[in-house]
């Protein structure tokens, strides 16, 4: 069985909410995930020094 889920690999914080992703097929994404963190759950990642600290988490394959 194959799976078709390709791991990130890097990221970068452009602007605001922009990120531009690395995958592991070498593949670079910009993603604006503003429009994705909405709610209670996201309220603390209003804070700019904290939406800094994004990482990828490489266990995951992706960003926390």
């Amino acid at each position: 069985m194959t799976s078709d889920i390709i791991d990130v690999t890097a990221v970068e914080v452009l602007h605001d909410r922009v990120v531009r992703l690395t995958f592991e097929n070498g593949e670079l994404r910009d993603i604006d995930l503003g429009p994705l963190l909405w709610g209670p759950a996201f309220e603390e990642l209003e804070d700019d020094h904290l939406f800094q600290r994004v990482h990828v988490d490489p266990a995951a394959g992706t960003i926390v």
